[in-house]
């Protein structure tokens, strides 16, 4: 679970047992159904993959956007998920979807909603990050009290990659390292001590975007 520090590895929760971006990615990968478009040979394609043992229909939505929150190409429709299996459930022209806008300055949404209202979501950028223009983010934020802690509510006014949320001392996050989409609202919880104050003077937000 963790190893010497400073190092860049595998090691996936900290001394205090806080999780690293492993375990978050790792729960997500484990859901029973992943919603994958991937480009290859100029075609989008969108595959979901299944770990259920029997079939189950719903709904595919896809949307390309620019960082910026410009929509440029959207599909929706119903689709069928074998079982136990991995399928593409469509596919499409890439050249065609990106509409002239560079594929440096777009990410695909995509989601898959089934018959019970679960909903399996993952974006999707035709270049890697490295080479990706992103642009400088900024957030709203809202911070709420619960019970055992408080509820972090973000906005941004772009795409923003793996959003990093910290705090000096004890705090465990529902969620970290995730995308933001421009005018997404995501809420994710913390387990803290700290006061209302002291919380949220010590928040940090950060994403891929700021490391460079």
């Amino acid at each position: 679970h963790n190893d010497c520090w400073p190092a860049v590895s595998w090691s996936s929760r900290d001394y205090y047992g806080r999780w690293k971006a492993l375990p978050y990615w790792a729960e997500k990968a484990y859901r029973d159904i992943l919603v994958s478009p991937v480009s290859q040979d100029g075609k989008l394609n969108v595959h979901i993959i299944s770990d259920r043992l029997k079939a189950s229909s719903g709904k595919l939505a896809l949307e390309v956007l620019t960082f910026e929150g410009k929509s440029v190409a959207r599909a929706e429709m119903n689709v069928k998920v074998s079982a136990n299996a991995a399928n593409v459930v469509w596919s499409a022209d890439m050249e065609k979807l990106l509409a002239g806008e560079r594929p440096e300055n777009v990410v695909v949404a995509a989601s898959y909603t089934d018959r019970d209202g679960r909903t399996y979501t993952n974006n999707y950028m035709p270049v890697i990050p490295g080479k990706a223009d992103l642009p400088p983010v900024n957030y709203t934020k809202k911070i709420n009290r619960t019970a055992d802690g408080y509820e972090i509510t973000l906005e941004t006014d772009s795409f923003a990659k793996a959003v990093y949320l910290s705090v000096d001392g004890d705090t465990f996050f529902s969620d970290n390292y995730f995308d933001i989409l421009p005018g997404q609202s995501v809420a994710v919880t913390a387990r803290s001590i700290l006061s209302e104050r002291d919380f949220a003077e010590k928040l940090s937000i950060v994403s891929l975007r700021d490391s460079y």
